[in-house]
């Protein structure tokens, strides 16, 4: 019983110092990484420390890697904490802009429901619009649906119609121009 415990203290302890060199020689491209996603230091630090509570679970997966492949999972494993925090900002973000939205929307139009005749115009607007979109490029259709629906930056809009993010302003400018005119063709029938 004694050996065992004597082992598993030796192995905890081969561990830590296992974890410690790897937190000493990757220290700066692990927050170089971090830095590409977030300025800020102190939540670089915090975020360093969640990417090595993920090392320490694969300890003996990364025993096994050689010095190139190690360095590259160290990476992806911080980039990957990294990109899940921004995400789960974001989603709470959103959360908390639905939320207070739905209150807002609720309070302001108990009081202004639209009347019958109303609706109908909603109902004919909504008509025309779908009639205009359908008119559109898939190119258009894509890049309007991924900025106004998925709410896609530049960057992925500019990845998914091939060009450099600093060109896809002038391409989402276009596709609104052609949906408008559509828009108002439709209106006039």
């Amino acid at each position: 019983m004694i050996s065992f415990l004597a082992t598993v203290e030796f192995e905890q302890h081969d561990n830590q110092r296992f974890i410690l060199s790897i937190y000493e020689q990757y220290k700066r491209i692990m927050f170089s990484t971090v830095r590409n996603y977030i300025p800020n230091c102190t939540m670089a630090e915090d975020l360093v420390q969640d990417a090595l509570v993920k090392l320490i679970q694969k300890i003996p997966t990364m025993r096994k890697l050689n010095e190139k492949a190690l360095s590259a999972y160290i990476v992806n494993t911080v980039k990957n904490v990294t990109i899940n925090h921004i995400k789960n900002q974001q989603s709470l973000e959103k959360l908390h802009v639905a939320c207070v939205y739905d209150e807002d929307f609720e309070t302001e139009h108990q009081c202004n429901m639209p009347t019958p005749e109303e609706f109908l115009i909603i109902d004919e607007s909504r008509g025309e619009f779908h009639e205009a979109f359908n008119k559109l490029s898939s190119k258009d259709k894509d890049v309007l649906v991924g900025k106004y629906v998925l709410g896609l930056t530049d960057k992925e809009l500019a990845e998914m119609n091939g060009c450099k993010p600093n060109s896809i302003r002038m391409v989402l400018t276009r596709a609104k121009r052609r949906a408008l005119e559509e828009i108002k063709k439709e209106a006039c029938k």
